[in-house]
């Protein structure tokens, strides 16, 4: 379970890392073309990280609120909380517009510039800093245990 925990903590971070740096590295190439190739390569493993995101803060919060205490708030609390709604938050709102994405035709022009403007919220507002926390939860869960 502990080399489990640290390779989908490594494939987080890395997530996070790949993701952050590409998005600030994209103008440099972009051709104005609406073509993001290496977008949509992309795209594939950040579906399974988002999928390990929400599994893991949901486990996390399930496993919290499984204690049975009714005890102040707690840092644990909050983190356990902020980690399952931001992710479940970065699910809806990637897989929306991922699954547009993947089928251009099915959408007019103009809802097409929307989901293009939705990724300035969904990569850098969520995809980075909910992978990059659940990586390093994981990783420092796998210590403990």
């Amino acid at each position: 379970m502990i080399i489990l925990k640290r390779l989908l903590a490594v494939f987080l971070a890395l997530m996070a890392l790949v993701v952050g740096v590409h998005w600030i590295a994209s103008p440099l190439y972009d051709n104005s073309s609406g073509d993001y190739p290496v977008w949509v390569i992309l795209n594939w493993p950040m579906a399974l990280g988002v999928v390990i995101a929400l599994v893991v803060n949901f486990t996390r919060k399930r496993d919290l609120a499984s204690s049975g205490s009714d005890a102040p708030v707690t840092r644990k609390y909050l983190e356990a909380n902020i980690a399952f709604y931001a992710s479940l938050l970065l699910a809806l709102w990637f897989y929306w517009n991922w699954f547009y994405s993947l089928f251009p035709d099915n959408e007019p022009a103009a809802v097409g510039q929307i989901h293009l403007m939705m990724w300035a919220f969904i990569n850098p507002v969520l995809s980075v800093p909910v992978m990059g926390a659940t990586g390093f939860h994981l990783w420092r869960d796998a210590e403990e245990a």
